[in-house]
């Protein structure tokens, strides 16, 4: 407001002088929000802050309808000054039914976040392991030129090599982090340390959601553990690869 009364008590000489640094500054931010980068900054912010602003505000909205309603029917009268009629209660329960939960309910109490870490440092290293083995397996049944138990000839065993590679870099990592999460909604770590990934309704996410939170862990996790940080501070625990597949890490022993 200082401001303000300060620009609208210039004289008009003082107007002139302010207006040409206004007009350079209005042509440097149309120059500068047309450049690549600018472009870039504002898709990124996009991807990453508008998701998580949006679901603020819908929770807000919910809470405040949610508060209107409660104080709408604290003040009806009930017919008599009695208690509320079977009418109004049920017409009470069918409204509360039909409200949409809130976007941050969670289906059950937030996975706590060393159990968390101490489940994917589990994980990774049983992966690993099966993976290494697995290679170790293969490598001593199938041979090239040396004896073995099963003697290929050189184009044979160079297929089957390449084979075995890609099985290894893609059939492992969504054998043991995909399949399992979108079953039964748990790794091997996971279940060890009592943790379970869920839809809205409780249940495991299916395949598509499991394979879509796997991805942007791939994606994103060589950015200083980027999905991750969200854990931390959110009271639902969620992270960034949690709420774009749209589920939530819960403590099974506390919720069952």
């Amino acid at each position: 407001m200082r401001s303000t009364e300060r620009v609208l008590g210039l004289s008009d000489s003082e107007v002139l002088r302010l207006e040409t640094p206004l007009a350079d500054l209005a042509w440097l931010a149309t120059s500068v929000e047309r450049t690549p980068s600018a472009r870039r900054l504002h898709g990124l912010l996009e991807h990453l802050l508008d998701p998580l602003v949006q679901e603020r505000y819908r929770t807000s909205r919910a809470g405040q309808r949610e508060r209107a309603t409660d104080q709408s029917q604290a003040r009806s009268p009930s017919p008599g000054g009695g208690e509320p009629t079977a009418h109004s209660r049920n017409r009470a329960a069918t409204d509360a039914a039909s409200r949409p939960p809130p976007a941050t309910a969670a289906p059950g109490q937030p996975g706590p976040v060393l159990r968390r870490i101490a489940a994917g440092v589990l994980d990774g290293v049983m992966s690993s392991a099966f993976s290494l083995l697995l290679a170790f397996s293969l490598s001593v049944l199938f041979v090239g030129e040396s004896p073995g138990l099963v003697v290929l000839p050189a184009g044979v065993y160079d297929a089957l090599s390449s084979l075995i590679g890609f099985a290894l870099t893609i059939g492992v990592p969504y054998a043991y982090w995909v399949y399992p999460i979108g079953r039964w909604g748990a790794t091997l770590g996971k279940r060890a340390f009592g943790l379970k990934v869920v839809d809205r309704r409780g249940e495991p996410p299916g395949q598509a959601k499991a394979l879509g939170r796997a991805m942007i862990l791939a994606l994103l996790g060589w950015l200083a553990l980027l999905p991750w940080w969200p854990v931390l501070f959110r009271t639902d625990r969620r992270g960034l690869h949690d709420q774009a597949a749209d589920v939530w890490v819960i403590d099974e022993w506390r919720t069952n």
